[in-house]
């Protein structure tokens, strides 16, 4: 297209002066415009030869009217070469530059897909023989073999490969004897470094994606394992509450009632008998059964208080505080607030087992407060009193009551305030028994 706007503007000039032998001169400045073209279009050689039909016209016209002077022709000669010649020069280098241009595009997108890091070296070594005209090239990348292409030349070109301001390796460019590097050179050579740095860290990135997804899944399969493992233990818990309740219910109606009929059988047998030293067997047989039935029930409690099923959590740390305010001379007091009733066994069960734990670690008057947060569904248990250890001694004391409390998805803490004061944190999460309203 734009060679054919050239010809028609050689032929609209050539015509135009042809017809108009008064201002065949000024007219003849119209052949600038179709040389100015065909250089642009065909470069330094296309603009000389542009320039020599412009002159050949020039002549034909001056032959039809009036003998042509060598001035005159010498300068309309020097005018259109040289405009040829600047725009084919201008021309070259435009398609120059777009065509580097181009091949930069490519060599980005080229070094942007790579899925092999260590190839990087030798493609980047590949694209810069293509884009730029040296005689050796050497690629520096760090944790990767140098790639090393020409012999090294006394003109040389070093670029840093970097990304976010981290240095990844360098870029070493050499051309041969009498030759320098132009500026376009230099911001070719930047660019490429550049996508090289670029193609690195996206390769690094993608690296570290993979090991990421990789410990994700394993986490996730971790965790898949840790929940089955945990729904085992739930199950065990589940079952062994229930012995226990079981092994309790037994030790305290069957056994307990046993031996209290002894001792009341003794009783009858004892009116009966006369003799002294059977009086002192019987008396024997009675102290042993006494005691056994004793510790008959305190295994009974320490298994499952009954009062647990009988009336309630609320009633068993009462029965504790009772209990621990008669033997230990201190006073305990029991704050219930509003919580559900219808618990689960294992869970009456283990927020009563961390009560009676942590009063143990504790000294002197405590509070023993339990309520349920709403809006987290747990159940929190707080304990404060005078401790009785370390914070370290402390937390190792309780490191069974924690792991009972874990096994259920709760958690315990101990903290203390100030050196006369610790406070111990339960949060177990809610569970009740299926189709029982609160109470």
């Amino acid at each position: 297209m734009v060679l054919a706007l050239a010809a028609l503007l050689f032929i609209a000039a050539f015509a135009a002066s042809m017809l108009s032998a008064r201002h065949a001169d000024e007219l003849g400045v119209l052949y600038v415009l179709p040389v100015m073209l065909i250089g642009l279009e065909l470069g330094v050689r296309g603009g000389a030869g542009g320039a020599a039909i412009a002159v050949a016209l020039l002549l034909i016209e001056s032959a039809r009217y009036s003998e042509p002077t060598p001035v005159g022709v010498a300068a309309s000669t020097c005018v259109l070469l040289i405009t040829g010649l600047l725009a084919g020069r201008f021309g070259e280098r435009m398609r120059d530059g777009r065509t580097r241009q181009e091949r930069l595009l490519a060599s980005g997108l080229r070094l942007a897909r790579l899925e092999n890091l260590d190839a990087l070296p030798a493609v980047l070594a590949e694209e810069l023989e293509l884009v730029l005209d040296v005689a050796s090239v050497k690629v520096q990348l760090r944790d990767m073999p140098t790639i090393e292409i020409g012999r090294p030349e006394d003109e040389t070109l070093r670029v840093p490969i970097s990304a976010h301001n981290i240095d990844v390796g360098t870029l070493t460019l050499g051309l041969t004897a009498g030759r320098s590097f132009s500026p376009e050179d230099r911001v070719v050579a930047a660019k490429l470094a550049l996508q090289a740095g670029v193609a690195a860290d996206n390769q690094r990135l993608l690296a570290f994606e993979r090991e990421r997804a990789a410990l994700h899944a394993e986490l996730e399969r971790a965790r898949t394992r840790l929940a089955s493992q945990l729904r085992n233990v739930s199950q065990v818990l589940d079952s062994e509450e229930a012995e226990r309740r079981e092994i309790a219910r037994q030790l305290h109606e069957q056994a307990a009632q046993a031996m209290a009929g002894v001792l009341f059988g003794l009783q009858l047998l004892e009116r009966d008998l006369d003799r002294e030293s059977t009086r002192k067997q019987l008396e024997e047989v009675r102290s042993i059964a006494r005691t056994t039935l004793v510790e008959l029930r305190r295994l009974a409690l320490s298994v499952r208080p009954p009062s647990l099923d009988d009336l309630g959590l609320t009633t068993a740390l009462e029965t504790i505080a009772e209990r621990e305010g008669s033997h230990g001379a201190r006073r305990i007091t029991v704050h219930c607030g509003r919580y559900p009733r219808d618990l689960a066994p294992e869970l009456e069960s283990c927020a009563y087992h961390v009560v009676e734990d942590a009063i143990q670690d504790l000294d002197g008057s405590l509070s023993v407060r339990l309520s349920a947060d709403d809006d987290r569904d747990t159940l929190r248990i707080e304990l404060s009193g005078h401790p009785i250890y370390q914070h370290e001694q402390l937390l190792d004391r309780l490191a069974t009551a924690r792991a009972r409390v874990e096994l259920i998805g709760g958690t315990l803490q101990a903290s203390s305030q100030t050196s006369d004061r610790t406070d111990i944190v339960a949060e177990l999460p809610l569970r009740r028994i299926p189709g029982r309203s609160d109470l």
